[in-house]
């Protein structure tokens, strides 16, 4: 009986918070009244921004875009907002470098830039002795190096001590033995200090100086004849490389390669040996190992994590191997093995 008691009771308490909750008053509908708009994101020269207001009779809120609001150059290129220089073409693009202290380059169509052998005049030659640092925003377009009548065609800086970054873009070539590879005539050649910031290089490159390459690809399928990917003279210091696709295969020539670093065309006194390190990068190729070091100066080669040889065709267990003909080269690596080159 006390057992029946019980039960009753508490049905009788759930029917009371039933009825209950189902008296409860709900707000009234209402026709929101909505306050004055509020500025939650600022636009800028190239962003949306945003804009929000809420009902004064309840929480409810709304939100609209704001437009971006455009650049506005002034005569000599430069954004009045935002202060980067403009560019829709190659002749403004030079025209831009040509200032001193950090220079912000916003690409607004694909470019072609002429490249002349060495730094015999201002188309090879970018900055002033006074720029130190050349920013360039591609947002997704493409930017042509032209070569103009020699093998030697080079990107320079005027202060050697600036650096030329390139973002959001792809980089091709043009001209004078565009089709070459990396080994007499260089597809892309940076005698700067670069950097390079998810850019997708339609032909191979070579590196003067210090550079950073990171959320890239390199590839040079087309090519005429055998080239390596990435050619890191040995005047170099430090190149680094992250998150990377290295694509040494060719359809054509069927001997493509990943990495060389070399000191050919290189005099004696300018051979200094090279610091590579590398993480988070795919490799593929057609013969050779990933990295190949043909520098009398040596070379110290840090290999990271996440590094994937197994498209390389020669050596998929070997990251890195020592010029056959230079024994006596000074290779030091950590995280992988180096061997001496097959002589065959």
């Amino acid at each position: 009986m006390k057992r029946i008691l019980v039960l009753l009771l508490a049905s009788m308490m759930l029917f009371a918070f039933v009825a209950c909750d189902d008296n409860t008053p709900t707000p009234a509908p209402h026709e929101h009244e909505f306050g004055e708009w509020t500025i939650t994101k600022e636009a800028t020269c190239t962003e949306e921004g945003v804009k929000t207001r809420t009902c004064k009779g309840c929480s409810e809120t709304e939100t609209e875009a704001i437009p971006a609001k455009g650049h506005n150059p002034d005569a000599n290129g430069k954004c009045t907002a935002c202060g980067k220089m403009i560019v829709s073409n190659g002749a403004d693009f030079l025209k831009a470098t040509m200032n001193e202290g950090e220079v912000i380059i916003s690409l607004q169509d694909d470019i072609t830039i002429d490249i002349a052998p060495w730094p015999t005049n201002d188309k090879s030659v970018f900055g002033t002795a006074s720029t130190t640092s050349i920013v360039v925003e591609g947002n997704g377009h493409t930017i042509t190096f032209h070569n103009t009548d020699s093998d030697w065609n080079a990107i320079y800086t005027k202060n050697e001590d600036a650096v030329l970054t390139i973002k959001n873009a792809t980089i091709d070539n043009s001209g004078y033995n565009a089709d070459g590879g990396t080994w007499n005539g260089h597809d892309i050649t940076f005698n700067c200090n670069v950097v390079l910031d998810n850019v997708t290089a339609n032909n191979a490159i070579a590196v003067g100086m210090d550079a950073t390459i990171k959320r890239s690809t390199i590839s040079d399928n087309g090519g005429t004849t055998s080239a390596y990917m990435l050619w890191i003279q040995a005047t170099c210091q430090t190149v680094s490389i992250e998150d990377c696709t290295i694509n040494g295969k060719s359809s054509i020539t069927n001997d493509n390669r990943a990495i060389k670093i070399a000191d050919e065309y290189i005099g004696e006194p300018d051979r200094k040996s090279v610091t590579l390190n590398v993480s988070g990068t795919t490799f593929s190729s057609d013969s050779k190992a990933a990295v190949l070091v043909t520098n009398t100066a040596g070379a110290t080669i840090n290999w990271g994590s996440g590094n994937d040889i197994s498209g390389v065709a020669a050596d998929k267990v070997n990251a890195v191997w020592n010029d056959s003909a230079r024994a006596d080269a000074i290779v030091k690596v950590s995280g992988c093995k180096v061997i001496q080159e097959p002589s065959a």
